[in-house]
């Protein structure tokens, strides 16, 4: 989600006009900068004669008709995110719309890549000169070590729970709680760390897919959780942790955020990692201040090793946006 969290304060303004509007506004804010492109583009084949050139005049016109509504959508369907994050809608309806995001983010690239640039480097670079997206490379691969952590707490705590007998509508069936969804998550991991990140996504939204159908088929099994002693607050926290861990590697690290920390309020004995990782895709996510917040505090507390300080430079980060406010 890195593309919409460096532009978003960008068009804010766009947020709140009329369905209505039309964009070419937002596109004339670059056009100016765009004039050279503009000439060439009139005066390229087809653009001699009257004909020709009211044709050549057309598909600058469509050109820019093109982009003005790539541009509306992009901002249409980021609010429509911001909308059903703050809803809590499911993970699969948010991914629908991010998808929709990439794809009009992709078309603006395609349409105009002076416009793009403009649009989305615009918050790169810092007012004092600090390269934001470098930082929160390094960050990310914090973030990477931290879920394998995560990950190894949750797999210890899955290889705990009984298993559950399942009276299924063709053949009953022997369910080990969350297990597949871990094996399925471990996969996603190994592939991530290999590099192959289309198996890697591949594998998350599996592992997605396998957390929400487990959960809905536990929800009907109270009584035998019951009897089995099976924390439900137990269960919980691994459903959110796997939920958060895939949402990451499929960098939604907003959605991989929430998740953690609802996997946090579920009571999980071992907290630590769960802390930093919440506190490191907080900054990632845009969220400054609160996540410089925790950061401190489990600084602080020894929670965070020094030797991770080393890593991400936090006076880049923490300190340097405070003294600006």
């Amino acid at each position: 989600m890195k593309k919409r969290n460096l532009i978003f304060p960008f068009f804010l303004g766009l947020f709140f006009m009329p369905n209505t509007l039309d964009a070419a506004g937002v596109f004339d804010l670059y056009k100016s900068n765009n004039n050279q492109k503009s000439e060439i583009l009139i005066a390229s084949p087809g653009g001699h004669g009257s004909e020709g050139g009211g044709g050549g005049k057309k598909a600058l016109d469509k050109q820019e008709e093109n982009l003005n509504d790539a541009i509306k959508s992009y901002y249409f369907f980021v609010k429509k995110l911001e909308e059903a994050e703050d809803k809590g809608k499911s993970f699969e309806e948010i991914q629908k719309i991010s998808n929709k995001i990439d794809k009009w983010y992709n078309k603006i690239k395609l349409l105009d890549p002076i416009i793009f640039n403009e649009m989305f480097a615009e918050d790169v670079i810092d007012d004092n000169g600090v390269n934001n997206e470098t930082l929160i490379t390094e960050l990310k691969k914090l973030v990477t070590s931290e879920i394998v952590n995560v990950f190894n707490d949750v797999k210890n705590d899955i290889d705990q729970i009984p298993e559950l007998y399942i009276e299924d509508e063709t053949a009953p069936y022997i369910l080990a709680p969350f297990s597949r969804c871990g094996t399925l998550t471990e996969r996603a991991l190994e592939a991530e760390e290999n590099g192959n990140l289309k198996k890697a996504y591949t594998y998350a939204k599996l592992a997605i897919k396998a957390v929400v159908r487990e959960k809905n088929i536990l929800e009907k099994q109270g009584r035998q959780i019951k009897e089995k002693s099976i924390d439900p607050k137990s269960l919980e926290n691994i459903e959110y942790s796997l939920l958060g861990i895939n949402s990451i590697i499929l960098d939604d690290y907003k959605s991989g955020s929430r998740y953690m920390i609802k996997a946090l309020e579920s009571e999980n004995q071992n907290t630590s990692n769960l802390k930093s990782l919440i506190a490191y895709t907080e900054i990632i996510n845009g969220e400054i201040d609160q996540g410089c917040s925790d950061l401190e505090e489990l600084i602080i507390d020894g929670t965070i090793d020094l030797v991770d300080l080393e890593i991400i430079p936090i006076e880049d980060i923490c300190i340097k946006s405070r003294i600006n406010k």
